[in-house]
């Protein structure tokens, strides 16, 4: 196998480097292939005025709210009484996992119920204002994904969804409890004295 002469005369230690590390790599090709595929500005005068700027802020605003509100209601709507179902922790160990073990469920139960508004949610956000707007509200959108797609279509991503809010529920029963005790001992009594 014959090599190029820059290899065979180890030419190549003198020659300057083209990068000064991975992460300046990744900066320049990443730099470099994005002029080549669409600048910036064809992107902003392709797409109508609606949806850049300050109104595309507002883009889904109405399916975020019943996201949040959706997971808020079956989150703290499940926490308290899975925990007067629980037996009643007799060491600060058994309170943690009691707060541990409600709050987990209830962002379990959270993210099932909210996921399919989730869903609609981010197709609303992601229209482009390219051809004609499949999904302006909510709930018209919820029916028209169930019809067309299907029920499992309004439940994409939420293994990984569950995965992260089930526990991460559990997790800010525990903080919040231990914050609110930190208060009340330490906050809460100096002020009434």
């Amino acid at each position: 196998m014959d090599l190029p002469p820059s290899c065979s005369l180890n030419l190549w230690r003198f020659q300057k480097a083209k990068y000064l590390g991975t992460a300046d790599a990744i900066k320049k090709i990443i730099k470099q292939e994005a002029k080549e595929l669409c600048p910036p500005f064809v992107i902003a005068q392709s797409t109508p005025p609606l949806y850049v700027g300050i109104f595309a802020l507002y883009n889904g605003i109405e399916s975020t709210i019943w996201r949040h509100a959706s997971w808020n209601g079956g989150y703290f709507g499940v926490i308290f009484s899975v925990k007067n179902v629980l037996p009643k922790a007799e060491s600060k160990e058994g309170t943690l996992l009691i707060n541990f073990t409600s709050g987990a469920i209830g962002g379990t139960v959270g993210t099932i119920i909210n996921t399919p508004v989730d869903v609609v949610k981010t197709r609303v956000q992601g229209y482009m204002g390219v051809g004609p707007r499949k999904y302006n509200w909510a709930l018209p959108a919820l029916v028209t994904i169930y019809r067309e797609e299907g029920l499992r279509a309004l439940y994409k991503g939420f293994v990984p969804k569950v995965l992260r809010l089930g526990p991460g529920g559990g997790i800010l029963l525990v903080v919040f409890e231990q914050v609110s005790t930190l208060i009340r001992k330490h906050i809460l009594v100096e002020q009434t004295v």
